[in-house]
């Protein structure tokens, strides 16, 4: 599991831009706890993901947001693989977070701010039902910014 330190609560940022995939800086990772849908009652501790998005056009700065769990490690074979896993392995690859018996290393996610990326963002309703943008994934940044 991740090394973390808590940054705050649960408030997320909700804003809307047209779904795609975008140059990012990752500005900040976050835990907080949420609802177990699979045991009512119960929480389960998340991380944030916090990217800065900047408009050419406008030159207007946006924080987009993407929630992954906090399971850490490759995935069981044939298995899901956690998004955790996959975005800190989008940016520092996956290599080195394996100990040479094939176990998950723990990893201080603090080395991956001010990382650039770029994000996929999709849209997803509000309870209002007005769209706000998410991440739902990293891939490696492809050429300049």
């Amino acid at each position: 599991m991740p090394i973390l330190t808590p940054t705050g609560g649960g408030d997320f940022v909700k804003v809307h831009i047209p779904s795609g995939t975008y140059p990012a800086t990752l500005v900040n990772i976050r835990q907080f706890e949420m609802d177990d849908p699979k045991k009512p009652g119960q929480k389960k501790p998340m991380l944030c993901w916090e990217f800065e998005v900047t408009s050419k056009r406008t030159g207007d700065v946006y924080t987009i947001e993407g929630v992954t769990s906090m399971a850490w490690g490759p995935g069981a074979p044939g298995g899901q693989v956690p998004k955790n896993w996959t975005w800190v392995g989008a940016i520092v690859g996956t290599e080195g977070l394996l100990s040479p018996d094939g176990r998950p290393i723990d990893f201080d996610t603090d080395g991956l701010i001010g990382a650039n990326v770029s994000i996929k963002v999709t849209d997803k309703a509000g309870k209002n039902g007005d769209p706000y943008s998410v991440v739902s994934d990293i891939v490696p940044p492809a050429g300049e910014f």
